[in-house]
Parts: C-alpha cells; sequence; structure tokens
C-alpha cells in the first residue's frame, strides 16, 4: 500500500511484536505492542502513518476483532536508505512516532512478555 497508494519509495519493512499474556491458563492476550520499521528514501512520516492506521482501522479483520479485547499500541519509525547509489546525498536521519493508544485506561498485572520480530 505505500508503494502503490501513497507512491513512497519504501525498500525495506520490519514488524516487532510485543505482547502480554495473563499467567494461569487459559493465557489469554492483554495487550500488544506493535513496531513498524519502514526503510525507505525520501518517506513522508504523514504517508507511513496514515498506511499504518489504514491497515489496522480498515483493512485487518484480525486487528478488528482482536482489539476488542486487547490493548494495541502501534509505534512506527522510518530509517532513511543509506544506499549511496539511490541518492545523491548521504543523510542518516530517522524519524520515530507513536500512534495513540486507543485502550490506555486499562492496566496490565500478572503479564508475561511474548515476542515475535518479523521480516517482509
Amino acid at each position: 500500500m505505500l508503494r502503490q497508494k501513497f507512491h513512497q519509495k519504501v525498500t525495506g519493512y520490519e514488524v516487532l511484536v510485543e505482547a502480554d499474556q495473563t499467567e494461569p491458563p487459559p493465557e489469554v492476550f492483554m495487550a500488544a505492542r506493535i513496531h513498524h520499521a519502514v526503510t525507505g528514501l525520501e518517506t513522508d512520516p504523514a504517508a507511513i502513518g496514515e498506511a499504518i492506521r489504514l491497515s489496522e482501522e480498515k483493512y485487518c479483520s484480525v486487528g478488528a476483532m482482536v482489539r476488542q479485547t486487547v490493548i494495541l499500541q502501534t509505534t512506527y519509525e522510518i530509517i532513511e536508505e543509506q544506499t549511496q547509489w539511490m541518492k545523491l546525498a548521504p543523510t542518516g536521519a530517522t524519524a520515530r512516532c507513536v500512534l495513540p493508544d486507543r485502550n490506555s485506561s486499562r492496566g496490565i498485572r500478572g503479564a508475561r512478555r511474548l515476542s515475535q520480530r518479523t521480516k517482509i
């Protein structure tokens, strides 16, 4: 979606998901933190944020279902592409943003952490 709809020059995308579960079985998910790392050339932070928001709120049916019972917090970072042949002058800039937590009023107790890293 980033390349087609928002016309962004994305060269890499990585997602890190950490989740908290209750201790006694069934080990139910209570909270999850989703971090998107987008690598690209001259990427627009507003376009990245909007693409992530749309993917969570409009296009992902699993996320819509999970969001009913799990506290989701989404963050992202933009990593400027360092490949010299793709640009005229190197700029090692990184932009970071935290999207607002929709369910911040609930606390997390007796939870364990589950982490998974995925590269696409």
